[in-house]
């Protein structure tokens, strides 16, 4: 059995199903792989394996009950690795109160008790389709309110967060990432400086480089941002929140606001660090002029490890 069933007519979605029982993932494949491209896991190892592979699915479905690592465990980790997914849960009647306990905390969409009836599941699958795209209509119109709220109180800044996103997009994709998860990188990176907009005029706006005190109080930016964002709950937004509040942070810890070192930075945000700082230093200011090109390269190679992530950096380097 191949670990990714990927019918010719299949364009409706994208579902993962994860079950050690090899006759429910035989039955789930005969029941939808003509309706959906199917991911087929016999344990939750397997479809970590898929989800880290950059295999994208609308829909992860899991059993509770599962030698080594835990349905719930799966989901939990899953949502690290792939935030964008609706999340269901089949599980026996023994599990109800668990599986309960894991969608009033968010972990998922919903849960089904098994035996799960074949009408009830696809009922279930295509619902949590609907949510899925109806939630990134939502984030979409969210984000463009962002946007206009940022761009009216500085044109600059918009321009910046319109060009750090396509790059973003850019070194993601030289990092192996797929298009759809760059193209939610490159709608989050411009939200990077969300922030700014509790950042006072005196300071966002001065024509001029930023005294020592002025800079503290422009490094609040990134908690600012988090701020806002805090109460996101969809794939794109909490992708944004961990770029705004991290963006500043460095491999070698001597980053803000936080201090974070190395894998402890948010991948989106590690990506975004480079794209702003590069596209920073080839843009005019009222206090300098722009760097050269090749110097500007020279200072983010030789910030790799240090100032930014050494793979980011060599994906940046194949692309520049």
């Amino acid at each position: 059995m191949s670990p990714l069933e990927v019918p010719s007519n299949a364009r409706q979605g994208r579902v993962l199903f994860v079950d050690d029982d090899q006759a429910i993932l035989d039955s789930f494949r005969a029941a939808f792989s003509r309706r959906y491209i199917l991911g087929l896991a016999g344990n939750a190892q397997e479809g970590l394996a898929l989800l880290a592979s950059g295999r994208r699915f609308d829909v992860l479905v899991t059993d509770v009950r599962m030698p080594g690592m835990s349905g719930l465990d799966f989901l939990a980790r899953a949502r690290e690795l792939a935030p964008w997914s609706v999340r269901i849960v089949l599980t026996g009647h023994a599990d109800v109160e668990t599986a309960a306990r894991a969608v009033n905390q968010g972990h998922v969409y919903k849960f089904l008790t098994k035996p799960c009836p074949r009408p009830e599941l696809a009922i279930a699958l295509e619902e949590a389709l609907r949510h899925g795209r109806g939630q990134s209509r939502l984030d979409e119109q969210a984000l463009k309110g962002f946007l206009s709220a940022l761009h009216f109180r500085n044109l600059e800044t918009s321009d910046h967060v319109e060009r750090v996103g396509s790059l973003s997009r850019k070194i993601a994709l030289a990092m192996a990432w797929n298009e759809e998860d760059a193209d939610l990188l490159r709608m989050a990176a411009t939200l990077h400086d969300i922030g700014k907009i509790g950042i006072p005029d005196a300071v966002l706006l001065k024509p001029g480089r930023l005294s020592a005190e002025e800079f503290g109080i422009m490094k609040h930016h990134p908690g600012i941002g988090r701020e806002m964002l805090k109460e996101a709950d969809s794939p794109l937004l909490r992708m944004a929140r961990d770029v705004a509040a991290h963006h500043h942070e460095r491999p070698d810890g001597a980053g803000y606001p936080e201090g974070l070192r190395g894998k402890d930075i948010p991948v989106g945000a590690r990506i975004v660090a480079v794209a702003d700082v590069y596209d920073a230093l080839i843009s005019d200011r009222v206090y300098r002029p722009r760097f050269p090109r090749r110097e500007a390269l020279e200072i983010i190679s030789g910030g790799g490890g240090t100032a930014f992530d050494p793979d980011v950096v060599a994906a940046f380097q194949r692309i520049v």
